[in-house]
């Protein structure tokens, strides 16, 4: 991970395990954010970075269902996005 991303806690974040600055790893001295940037009210983040090795092996997954289509490429990528934060949201 490169240490110019300040990592965050995640503390009532709904996303925190969809986003790579709660889930990076963390490979010796690592900035933290002093507070959550999480909106309970929009149920967004601004400082959100998706982990985007999850979205793409669910993409894939859905892809080789579909019988490896050659023009899906942006619906698959935005439904495994929208499948992988519905799990998330639903976990918590």
């Amino acid at each position: 991970m490169p240490y110019d991303i300040a990592m965050c806690g995640g503390g009532v974040c709904h996303l925190r395990y969809a986003c790579y600055k709660h889930t990076g790893e963390i490979l010796g001295r690592q900035d933290f954010m002093m507070s959550v940037p999480y909106n309970a009210e929009t149920k967004t983040c601004d400082m959100f970075l998706s982990n985007e090795h999850q979205i793409q092996k669910r993409a894939y997954e859905i892809w080789l269902s579909q019988e490896k289509p050659d023009n899906k490429a942006e619906e698959n990528w935005q439904q495994a996005q929208a499948e992988i934060i519905a799990e998330i949201a639903f976990v918590l």
